[in-house]
């Protein structure tokens, strides 16, 4: 029994490398398959625009492939390291919109809020949930209605 039982178990394991090994060629394979198409579309594409509006030379595939590569790198990695994921986005998004606030030179969103207490911020918050809500409504209605005088008048 255990020497069937081992036979077994090295069947098993052969058979999980080769389906490891397979799935790895195959995605080797088109990864190469995409990388070249792409290359090749860069190519014509520069080789179609390029020299007609810049009066650049044409260029080879492997040059298409390296500009491929090239903006890459540029245009998605961040200090040469690629940055992934909700966190790294929401900490781009505060910042830019630090800046944006700065630039205009108006509080942020959180600024305004600091100089309220807890208790304040409570009463604050429950003041825009029931006042906001009509006020808004009374906007929409006034907006509507001299939006329906302007095209009365035209």
């Amino acid at each position: 029994m255990d020497a069937e039982m081992r036979h077994r178990f090295r069947e098993h394991r052969e058979v999980k490398v080769f389906r490891i090994l397979i799935a790895v060629l195959a995605g080797l394979s088109f990864a190469s398959l995409f990388a070249a198409v792409f290359g090749w579309i860069v190519m014509l594409l520069w080789n179609w625009l390029m020299p007609s509006i810049f009066d650049l030379k044409e260029i080879t595939y492997w040059q298409a492939f390296g500009i491929t590569v090239l903006s890459k790198i540029l245009l998605s990695a961040h200090n040469g390291i690629p940055h992934h994921g909700k966190y790294h986005s929401d900490k781009i998004h505060s910042k830019v919109d630090e800046r944006w606030h700065r630039w205009l030179g108006v509080e942020s969103k959180e600024s305004c809020l600091d100089h309220f207490s807890p208790e304040d911020l409570k009463y604050y918050k429950d003041f825009w949930r029931e006042e906001g809500e009509k006020a808004f409504e009374e906007y929409v209605k006034n907006v509507k209605n001299v939006k329906n005088v302007k095209n009365v008048k035209k």
